[in-house]
């Protein structure tokens, strides 16, 4: 869900280029098996990225202890790079956004979980985070307001998604989203 590549359908349109991909098929049809696959060089990048920042911030915190009491401190912590997520709350995954301009992958082993928030069942709300959930697809500068969190800005908020859903349970979404 990068905000640097972008598709050019003609010389005046050019869109983000975000992928949402939901693997429909029944248990232990290998939908898991075939997105780890997919993401293996993703996440070996990712963990690349755990690694160097556990090293960025044993140096940190190291430096900060090593600096005289009293003496002001103002080196700002080490941020990881974060390429993926997994099962994260709309909530959370725009605070990691606020640490990246490349987007981010959002893998849902389970999409009917991703589709429950959506509808705002999680966390029994109204159903009114459907909306910040499809502005990921069409990333760009996106700003929340919130009392408990105050404003929140984004400058891309996008997702590309990944998921797994079994045939039954689509059905049931579906049916559910027609009543």
């Amino acid at each position: 869900a990068s905000d640097h590549i972008k598709v050019e359908i003609n010389v005046n349109w050019r869109e983000r280029f975000t992928v949402w991909t939901g693997l429909v098929g029944s248990s232990a049809s290998g939908k898991s098996p075939t997105m780890n696959a997919a993401l293996r060089p993703i996440a070996a990048i990712q963990s690349q990225a755990f690694e160097l920042y556990e090293r960025q911030k044993q140096e940190y915190e190291a430096r900060k202890r090593k600096a005289k009491k009293g003496d002001d401190f103002d080196e700002e912590p080490p941020i990881c790079q974060r390429y993926l997520t997994h099962n994260a709350t709309i909530e959370a995954l725009t605070e990691l956004e606020r640490q990246t301009d490349h987007g981010l992958g959002l893998i849902h082993d389970e999409l009917s979980a991703l589709i429950a928030a959506m509808d705002g069942t999680y966390k029994e709300k109204s159903g009114g985070e459907r909306g910040h959930w499809l502005a990921l697809y069409d990333g760009g500068p996106h700003t929340t307001d919130r009392i408990g969190r105050g404003s929140v800005f984004v400058k891309n908020h996008s997702a590309s998604i990944l998921g797994g859903i079994t045939l039954d349970k689509l059905r049931g979404l579906v049916a559910s989203m027609s009543a």
